[in-house]
């Protein structure tokens, strides 16, 4: 999907896409590893999204790079943002009024994959990486990558998205 190498402003090497239908119950759409994609069952339903889905983190982490920074919350919520896309369905509404932003942007993935509501905290790094956009998002990851810190700092975004509400409320 070259069009998600371009939002990401990354172009990858070889991939590699598994489809393993051998377990008709598993809950997962798919699974980016270093080694590829893998679509499962699931995925069939939905395919343009899993697959978009999944590409998204692929396009994230194929290298390490810049935005291998990214919190967990904010990569779902991109990869929750292709997946709506490529898949004609909107994404759930969400607004960051609704969130415990600090609290989000914290989690680990190991948190983040155990988490109670896992929904509701995606539907936050949706409205994050909705509000912030690619461009900035990227900027903020840049930076991180180059003071050498492995995640992008919770102020850094909790700023950035207080500029992008002063923006949007002065019209700028």
């Amino acid at each position: 999907m070259p069009e998600l190498e371009t939002q990401f402003g990354v172009r990858c090497g070889p991939l590699t896409i598994k489809v393993d239908l051998s377990d008709p119950g598993e809950s997962r759409g798919g699974s980016t590893s270093s080694s590829g994609i893998t679509l499962f069952h699931r995925a069939l339903a939905w395919l343009p999204g899993v697959l978009a889905h999944e590409l998204a983190h692929w396009l994230l982490h194929w290298r390490k790079g810049s935005w291998n920074t990214l919190p967990i919350v904010i990569e779902e919520g991109l990869a929750m943002v292709a997946f709506h896309r490529f898949s004609a369905t909107d994404p759930p509404s969400a607004s960051l009024g609704d969130c415990d932003i600090a609290g989000v942007l914290r989690l680990t993935h190991e948190e983040y994959n155990k988490h109670p509501d896992v929904r509701s905290v995606t539907s936050c790094g949706v409205a994050i990486a909705q509000d912030l956009g690619l461009e900035r998002l990227r900027e903020l990851c840049r930076r991180a990558h180059q003071d050498g810190l492995e995640t992008l700092p919770v102020d850094w975004v909790l700023e950035a998205l207080a500029s992008a509400e002063t923006k949007g409320l002065n019209g700028e």
